[in-house]
């Protein structure tokens, strides 16, 4: 896979972390009604995704030491395409906290992979632009400097 489609990947599944969490308010209601609970109720079961998210964090670290990047990767869009999909059928309430859990922990190590791939891309090549520039500094030594920013500055 080349830099752009690595980085667009990872990019969105860390902004699809960002859509869970931020949408908890407007989920609240739609919770409540389709299960017949208090809104209150229903938002403290959003306690379990973040939460998951946070276990997520933590996992991330033993799951990315032993397991291909890749493979964690796709597991984790696997796992949270088929969690939502769940989440859209379950029928009786007390298995909504479980995939809310599941969704968190596969989110959470799945931003802390995505974080990895883009810190990997960047860190090649700023490495490798750091190198050319410093090639052209090289080349055009007598040019850039500071007796000739002085000159140039003087004259």
């Amino acid at each position: 896979m080349n830099r752009l489609s690595l980085t667009s990947m990872s990019l969105l599944i860390s902004l699809t972390l960002g859509g869970l969490s931020s949408q908890i308010g407007l989920l609240v209601s739609p919770v409540a009604e389709a299960f017949d609970l208090t809104q209150t109720a229903a938002a403290a079961q959003f306690s379990w995704l973040t939460g998951g998210i946070l276990a997520g964090n933590v996992l991330a670290a033993p799951t990315l030491r032993y397991f291909n990047i890749r493979f964690v990767v796709a597991c984790c869009y696997l796992v949270l395409i088929a969690c939502s999909i769940g989440l859209h059928t379950v029928p009786v309430f007390h298995l909504v906290p479980v995939f809310f859990s599941i969704i968190g922990i596969t989110a959470g190590i799945g931003v802390c992979a995505a974080s990895t791939i883009i810190a990997q891309i960047w860190r090649e090549f700023e490495a490798s632009w750091i190198n050319k520039f410093i090639q052209l500094v090289h080349r055009h030594r007598d040019n850039v400097g500071t007796e000739s920013l002085r000159g140039n500055i003087m004259s």
